[in-house]
Formats: structure tokens, C-alpha cells, sequence
């Protein structure tokens, strides 16, 4: 059977041919970094050391020269050359190989020497009070005043200077023979950085000075940072770049100069052309490793993978429901063959349950419960044991009580056909009360409609009678309101008389006192006592008057206190009247509403009575649809009783 490789997935095989091929090229990669790494530095410090070596040996040389030239101008000068005259000091300078020799004075004079040159200044003061002051001094290459490219050298002799010149490239001479690989070059300057001496003669020429021409040109920046360390007088290697290419350069001041500095450089990339040897050999020992380790890694993970795919695509089988296909032997000791011997054994194991189970299941289906598990089960699949026993003896109870409850149900189906016989009678009957109850409701209905029409003309005449009393009653307050005015103004009248009795009192009072006086007054006074006594029996009238008015006032004040009495009890009367005339009407229409309330209790009961008497038919027919079913649920009953009776019942477990 052919095994369909899932989409998407990626061998184990492949993996680790993949992990191994990326381990032993990353090592490798690694390997040769360091070793081009190692190898680049371990050049790079030999080339420092020899140049270091070359450049301490070829300034030892020119050291040696120089100081060969000073002790030959030193012998020179011993000879006492004040006095010579201009033949002999050029006989001595050709015998010494000089170009000149001259005897200058305190002030700088040239006082005898090479025809043309007497009477001249020297090229450099300073340097001629340094020999003045006992020293014996090189001067830097310059032009003089003929145009010669010279170098003077300068020693003391008997309160005068001996100079001697000698060519200007003779510094490039000492150093021509110098070598520094294929193209490197030795160099001096001078304390200004100006170029003195070079395997180049035309940067001596054009006295090449690069600390200068870096300020204008930033081109040189780079060797000018290098020079600008030469002429402090420090000794090391350092690298520049100069025409577009990366140098090494040794330096150190030359000893017995007049403040010159040595240089020794060489391009880097030709010193470190052996590094692309060895890069190279490098490059194929990293290539043929990485060829021979894929190989080994293709073998090893092939010796790993092939038994896993093996078994991998068993199990796909197996995913796919496959338990007779053959385990492939995998012949191996360690947890692949462990691997094997176990998907085998479980394979084998799952066969056996499968074949088991389905016999089970064949049983059952053929009706026999009385089966159960043959092969032993372990671990998990314990579950499964108890599984098909627990099923087949639930089954076979479920089974007995169905046969049992066939029987009851054969019994009681029948029990059932009588009784919905019955009730089919029974409901016709019904059907008919129910009948004559409608009928006597639909009256019922009609003399509660009778009854609420005419209380709700008691109502209207109560609600009638009931505005009469309101009418009654506001003339009874209107009334009541009178009488109570009269009984006020009855007060004001009696008050009133109160005050016709004071003035009447005052009066007799006033009278008394006139006839008294009038009495005092004699005859004078006669006519005045007759009017006192006139006013006098006035007061008494009209005092007396007073008495019988408030007297009458009185009387009449008590009336009116009991008409009001009376008409207030009148009133109160009729507001009782009102009142019960309101609770009347509000009971009147109380019943007016349970009348209504009732008519449509009774329509509703009539409503009910219709649908009991639907209902009583249903049932009646129901009953005789029961007693159908009833008759052939018997029938089934028996029916499933002789279905049973087909399966081998268990019921000893």
C-alpha cells in the first residue's frame, strides 16, 4: 500500500543531513576566520619585526657613515687648516671626496675656499654657532648661492669653522642600496619634516614636505600624522596611506644627525601577499572537509532515518486502520530497534483485541448475550473487557424487562379497549347534560340582561333625586346663612338699646342736676326746673322704651337662635339624604356593574359549555380511537414478546 507524505512536511532524514551540513560548515567558516584571523596577524607582526629589524640595521649603517664623515672632517681639521690656501683645501676635499672645503670666519665669512665661493655667506648661522661653540654639525641638502645642491658639514678649527660640502643626494646614495620587499622605500627628513633623503631623489629635489602639503591637501593627512610622531623623535611602526594604497612604515631619529629621522616603508598588501597562500590552501582544506563531512553526515543520518521512515509508514498504515500489514524488522540494538519491537508487539496486541471485539459484536448481533470477552485485556484496554460484559448483561436485563413489560402491556392494553368503551358511553351522556345546561344558561343570561337594564334606570332616577337634595340643600345653606345675619343684626340692635339706656340714664342724671340747680336759683329758676323735670320724665320714657325694645330684641334673638337651630338640623338632614342618596346611586351602580359583570359570566360560561361539549365529543372519540389502539397495542405486545423470546438471555451474571 502506498504511504501519501503529509503536504508540507520535512524528513527526518533531511533534517539531519541539514543540521549536520550547517554544523560542519559553520565550523569550518569558524575554523578558517581564525586561522586567515591568526595567520593575518602572525604575518602582519612579522613584517612589523623585520621592518623594525631592517630599518634599526640600515640606521645603524647611515649612523656609521655620518659618523665616518664627521671624523674625517674632525682629522681635517686637526691639520690646522687656518692659513691653507685655496689649492691645498680642494686638493684635500677631492682626496676626501668632498666637493669643496672652505675656512669661514667668526661672522660667517667664507675666507678662503673653492675659487668663487670667498667672501660668500655660509648656508646656516645657526649651525655655525653650533661649530663655533665646539660641535661638529650636517646641514639639511640645500641650493647655494651658485646654484649647487649641496650639503654642508661643520667643524670647529683654531677659533674658525672648516666646512666641507658634499653633494646633496648623498644621503640618497648611502640608502639606494636598501631594500624593502618589492617596492618599499627608506627615507629621511629633517626636523621640519622636509624630505632629505629617499629612494626617489626627485621628492629630495623638490625638498617634499607632507606635514605641509597636508594642510592644504587632506590626501596627505594620513602620512603627515605619522611624520608629525617621526620628528618628535619617537621610535615605532605605525601605517599610513599614501596614492591610494595602505603602508607600514618604521621610524627612528638617526643618531650623530643634526635632528634627521630614518624611515623604513613598504606597502601592507605586499608585505601580507604570503597570506593569500595560506588562505587559499585554507579555502580548499575547509572545502574538501565540508565535502567529506556532507558525505559522512548523508550515511549517518541515512543509517538514522531509513529505520524511522520504515516504521513511520508502518504507523501510517496503522492511522489508516491497517493491523495486518508486517512490521518491518529493524535489525538495531539501540531505541529504533526497542521502537520497532514495540510498535510490532502493540500492533499485534490490537489485532488480537479488534478480532475479539468484533466477535463479541457478531454475537450480539446474532442474539446471543450469553457471549463475552476471550482474549485477555491489560492496562487501558481493561476498560474495554468490562465494557462488553457490562453491555451484554445490560442488554440481556434491558431485554427481560421489555419481555416483561410486553406482557403487562398485553394485559393492560385490554383493561384499556373496556375502559375506553366506557368512556365513549359515558362522554355521549355527558354530551347531552351539557346540552340541557346551555339551555338553561342562554335563560339565565337573558334575565341578567333584563335585571341590568332596569337598575340602570333606578340609577338614573337616584341620580335625579340625588341632584333634587343638592338643590334643597344649597337653599337650606343659603338659609342658614340668613338666619345667621339676623341673629348678627339682632346683637347689633340689642347693643344699640344698651346705649339708648346709658344716654337715657345720663339724662335723668343731667335733669337731676339742672332741677337742683334751678332750686338754688330761686324764682331765677323756676322756668329752667319745669324744662329739667320735662327732660327728666323723657329719660324715663325713654329708658323705659329701651327696656321693653331690648326686651322684644331679646325674645326675638332667642327665635332666630332656634330657627337656625332648626334650619341647621334641616340641612343636616339633607346632606344625610344627599349622602344616602349618593351611597344608593353608588350601589345601584355597583349592581349595575355585577349585572353586567354576570351577563358576561354567564356568555363566558356559555362559551365554556360549547367548547366542554366539543371537548366531550373529542373524547368521545377519543375513547373509541383508545379502545382501537388499545386493541392493537395488544396485538403488537405480543407481537415484541415472541421478538424477545429470539435473544439467549444471561441472567446469571
Amino acid at each position: 500500500m502506498k504511504i501519501r507524505k503529509t503536504k508540507g512536511t520535512i524528513s527526518i532524514r533531511f533534517k539531519l543531513i541539514l543540521f549536520t551540513g550547517l554544523l560542519i560548515l559553520a565550523l569550518t567558516a569558524v575554523n578558517l576566520i581564525t586561522s586567515l584571523f591568526t595567520s593575518y596577524q602572525g604575518i602582519l607582526k612579522n613584517v612589523r619585526d623585520d621592518l623594525a629589524s631592517l630599518g634599526a640595521v640600515a640606521n645603524l649603517a647611515l649612523s656609521a657613515k655620518i659618523q665616518d664623515l664627521t671624523d674625517d672632517l674632525k682629522d681635517t681639521a686637526d691639520m690646522d687648516l687656518t692659513s691653507a690656501s685655496s689649492p691645498e683645501l680642494e686638493t684635500l676635499a677631492k682626496k676626501n671626496g668632498w666637493l669643496y672645503l672652505a675656512v669661514a670666519d667668526e661672522s660667517g665669512i667664507l675666507r678662503s675656499g673653492p675659487g668663487g665661493y670667498e667672501g660668500d655667506n655660509i648656508g646656516s648661522q645657526d649651525l655655525l654657532n653650533k661649530a663655533l661653540g665646539g660641535e661638529t654639525v650636517i646641514s639639511s641638502p640645500f641650493t647655494d648661492s651658485k646654484g649647487a645642491f649641496v650639503i654642508q658639514m661643520y667643524t670647529p678649527m683654531n677659533g674658525k669653522v672648516l666646512i666641507a660640502g658634499i653633494d646633496g643626494m648623498y644621503l640618497s646614495s648611502l640608502i639606494r642600496d636598501f631594500r624593502v620587499g618589492k617596492s618599499g622605500n627608506i627615507f629621511i627628513i629633517d626636523s621640519q619634516g622636509t624630505m632629505i633623503a629617499n629612494m626617489r631623489p626627485e621628492l629630495v629635489q623638490e625638498q617634499r614636505n607632507f606635514i605641509e602639503m597636508s594642510r592644504t591637501d587632506s590626501s596627505y593627512g594620513s602620512a603627515a600624522k605619522v611624520y608629525s610622531k617621526m620628528i618628535t623623535g619617537a621610535t615605532g611602526v605605525d601605517t599610513y596611506s599614501y596614492a591610494g594604497v595602505k603602508r607600514i612604515c618604521y621610524y627612528s631619529p638617526v643618531n650623530g644627525s643634526n635632528g634627521w629621522y630614518f624611515g623604513a616603508v613598504a606597502p601592507i598588501d605586499e608585505m601580507t601577499s604570503s597570506i593569500r597562500t595560506v588562505m587559499y590552501s585554507l579555502l580548499g582544506t575547509s572545502l574538501i572537509m565540508l565535502t567529506a563531512g556532507i558525505l559522512i553526515a548523508v550515511l549517518f543520518a541515512g543509517g538514522i532515518a531509513n529505520p524511522i521512515i520504515k516504521i513511520t509508514n508502518r504507523m501510517k498504515l496503522l492511522s489508516q486502520g491497517n493491523l495486518t500489514e508486517e512490521t518491518p524488522k529493524i535489525k538495531s540494538r539501540d531505541e529504533v530497534g526497542e521502537l520497532s519491537s514495540s510498535i510490532d508487539s502493540s500492533i499485534h496486541t490490537l489485532f488480537l483485541y479488534v478480532e475479539d471485539i468484533t466477535r463479541n459484536m457478531e454475537q450480539i448481533a446474532a442474539g446471543n448475550l450469553k457471549t463475552g470477552p476471550a482474549q485477555e485485556y491489560i492496562g487501558d484496554f481493561k476498560r474495554i473487557e468490562t465494557a462488553i460484559y457490562d453491555s451484554a448483561k445490560n442488554l440481556s436485563a434491558t431485554l427481560s424487562l421489555i419481555h416483561a413489560a410486553a406482557e403487562q402491556v398485553s394485559t393492560g392494553s385490554g383493561q384499556v379497549a373496556y375502559g375506553a368503551q366506557d368512556l365513549a358511553a359515558g362522554s355521549t351522556e355527558q354530551a347531552a347534560s351539557i346540552e340541557e345546561l346551555g339551555a338553561s344558561a342562554e335563560k339565565i343570561a337573558q334575565q341578567a340582561f333584563e335585571n341590568s337594564s332596569n337598575v340602570k334606570m333606578a340609577a338614573q332616577y337616584v341620580e335625579k333625586t340625588a341632584a333634587s337634595v343638592n338643590d334643597g340643600d344649597e337653599h337650606m345653606s343659603r338659609l342658614t346663612e340668613a338666619m345667621a345675619d339676623i341673629s348678627a343684626a339682632s346683637d347689633q340692635i340689642t347693643s344699640i338699646t344698651k346705649v339708648i339706656e346709658d344716654i337715657a340714664f345720663q339724662t335723668n342724671i343731667l335733669a337731676l342736676n339742672a332741677a337742683v340747680e334751678a332750686a338754688r336759683a330761686g324764682d331765677a329758676g323756676k322756668g329752667f326746673a319745669v324744662v329739667a323735670d320735662e327732660v327728666r320724665n323723657l329719660a324715663s320714657k325713654s329708658s323705659e322704651a329701651a327696656k321693653r325694645t331690648a326686651e322684644l330684641i331679646q325674645h326675638s334673638a332667642v327665635t332666630v337662635a332656634e330657627g337656625s337651630q332648626i334650619t341647621e338640623q334641616a340641612a343636616q338632614v339633607l346632606r344625610n339624604i344627599r349622602e344616602n342618596a349618593r351611597n344608593v346611586n353608588e350601589s345601584i351602580v355597583k349592581i349595575q356593574q355585577a349585572s353586567v359583570e354576570q351577563a358576561d359570566a354567564i356568555e363566558q360560561i356559555k362559551i365554556g359549555l360549547s367548547q366542554v361539549s366539543a371537548v366531550v365529543q373529542t373524547n368521545a372519540a377519543t375513547a373509541e380511537e383508545n379502545s382501537a389502539t388499545s386493541q392493537e397495542m395488544s396485538a403488537q405486545a405480543a407481537t415484541l414478546r415472541l421478538e424477545v423470546e429470539k435473544f439467549k438471555l444471561n441472567m446469571d451474571r
